[in-house]
């Protein structure tokens, strides 16, 4: 067994949860799910992007869509980045910019412009 500093992190991950991403016995391409969690953060990226640019680079030896997504979650639940925060109803406002922009076209013109959106709860 190789000494643990010497180890990557998904070499790494798979000593340590062998029975969970049955790495053993499995003969599919293994993720890394820590650098797709990151990139699903990003605007516009989904899983099924992921997930295509994962089998373009996997195309005999990667997972199925099923079967990534299947994967992904159960990784994700073992991440459990809860934070609880207590809240009475009425007493505060929550406001966050959308990040994506909208266009609104005037009906009478027709000329679109673009808007912001903003969220709140």
């Amino acid at each position: 067994m190789a000494c643990l500093q010497e180890l990557d992190e998904i070499a790494l991950e798979r000593q340590l949860f062998r029975q969970v991403a049955g790495a053993e016995d499995d003969p599919f391409a293994l993720p890394d799910w820590a650098k797709f969690n990151r990139e699903l953060k990003h605007p516009g990226v989904t899983l099924r992007l992921l997930w295509e640019e994962y089998r373009a680079c996997h195309p005999d030896d990667g997972y199925g869509y099923s079967a990534y997504c299947q994967h992904y979650r159960a990784w994700v639940k073992r991440l459990s980045p809860s934070m609880r925060q207590r809240q009475v109803a009425g007493e505060k406002l929550f406001v966050d910019y959308s990040g994506v922009r909208m266009e609104v076209t005037d009906p009478v013109t027709g000329t679109r412009r673009p808007v912001e959106l903003f969220v709140a709860a």
